[in-house]
């Protein structure tokens, strides 16, 4: 639930958008924006669901619920995934005429 507060260590998947508020933290992120560097989160900033603590221990309160940046990167993903299909369906109508 929003404004829960949570505590967040090291091998963690952030289970929501968390504000940090004690602490900091190194997560990985990469399954979210595919960046492959540890980005450090410190007291004040969001940790976002998903991602991965590889480093640190920190309490935070529930920002989003579900992870508001997790649903939006899905949904982009799924939108390409669409888009990649009818373009593969064009070529291959193109190929089979």
């Amino acid at each position: 639930m929003p404004e829960d507060l949570i505590h967040l260590g090291q091998g963690t998947i952030v289970p929501a958008d968390v504000r940090v508020c004690d602490g900091s933290l190194l997560v990985d992120q990469s399954a979210l924006t595919g960046e492959s560097a540890v980005v450090q989160i410190p007291e004040g900033k969001t940790a976002y669901a998903g991602a991965l603590v590889r480093g640190g221990r920190a309490a935070g309160h529930v920002h989003a619920r579900r992870g508001a940046r997790l649903a939006g990167v899905v949904e982009v993903r799924r939108a390409g995934d669409t888009r990649e299909r009818v373009a593969r369906h064009r070529l291959d109508d193109r190929v089979v005429q």
